[in-house]
């Protein structure tokens, strides 16, 4: 996965959709100020450190450029990603051809893997079931830097902010629907203008940002560092991806089993609140006597 220029629509389509996985800068900073300085206008792309990186090696603003960042969970690792496509390919026997971390089949709340191989072959896996999924959700696997993100700290050095409304249906319910709604977060002039030259063209709702981050942790807070991380990371590369998955996505006995107790105290519970509240009940005098 790699940052790359895009000029026509074609190219623009492979640009589309989530990527869990680190993308290579490679030259494309040194690309962007070319295009820059010959008076081409530029949309450059990224998480929030990668704008934060282009601002610092532009030294300067210009009129030209528009920065958009993404509401970042984190940067997964590129080797492990690598691991688990070497894995899938070897299983379905045949190499990659598409890949959709974020497939709607079951709509923006339980997305899932989906992959085409050579010869026709399908894989589709829901969050809950796709190992790479669970491991990057579970925070195993991201970049050190993540857990201690600066950028989210100071706040994003975009123009513009996208990403998942999540909380929708708490805040605005009446426009919450089965395949996700977007969050726009506007916060330069420059930000400002460009979209509402495309706004004629959707839908939108101007809402408070409070609200609007309020269920988006990702948007000023890093993720917890698992205790297992280091682990993680040495186990990734001696052992083999079956039983990096088993180790790693297989839920622990003491889970479980904190899980079953859970559910059979608050069972208790519940009974014991129905049987007082019955007893309550009893105590009440009849209106009529």
């Amino acid at each position: 996965m790699r940052h790359v220029m895009a000029e026509t629509s074609a190219e623009l389509r492979t640009l589309r959709g989530s990527k869990y996985v680190q993308s290579v800068i490679g030259d494309i900073y040194a690309e962007v100020k070319m295009q820059l300085e010959c008076g081409r206008g530029v949309l450059f792309s990224g998480t929030p450190c990668q704008i934060a990186g282009l601002r610092l090696y532009l030294r300067r603003d210009y009129d030209n450029l528009l920065l958009v960042d993404v509401i970042c969970h984190g940067a997964p690792s590129s080797a492990l990603w690598e691991k688990y496509l070497t894995h899938l390919e070897q299983k379905m026997g045949g190499k990659v051809e598409y890949v959709s971390f974020r497939h709607k089949e079951n709509g923006w709340r339980r997305f899932g893997m989906k992959m085409s191989f050579e010869g026709e072959k399908r894989y589709y896996k829901t969050m809950s079931e796709d190992p790479f999924l669970k491991m990057f959700l579970r925070n195993y696997c991201l970049r050190e830097s993540c857990y201690d993100c600066k950028v989210k700290q100071c706040g994003s050095a975009a123009d513009i902010t996208i990403g998942d409304f999540w909380g929708v249906e708490r805040t605005q319910p009446d426009i919450d629907q089965s395949m996700g709604v977007s969050l726009v977060l506007l916060h330069t002039e420059k930000g400002r203008s460009a979209f509402e030259k495309i706004r004629p063209n959707m839908t939108t709702r101007q809402t408070d940002y409070d609200e609007a981050i309020s269920y988006n942790s990702a948007m000023t807070s890093s993720v917890n560092r698992p205790a297992e991380r280091d682990r993680f990371f040495t186990d990734t590369s001696r052992l083999d991806w079956d039983k990096l998955e088993k180790k790693y996505t297989s839920e622990k006995l003491k889970i479980r089993v904190r899980r079953l107790l859970s559910c059979s105290l608050l069972g208790k519970a519940r009974r014991m609140l129905l049987q007082r509240k019955h007893l309550t009940m009893e105590k009440i005098p009849s209106l009529t006597e």
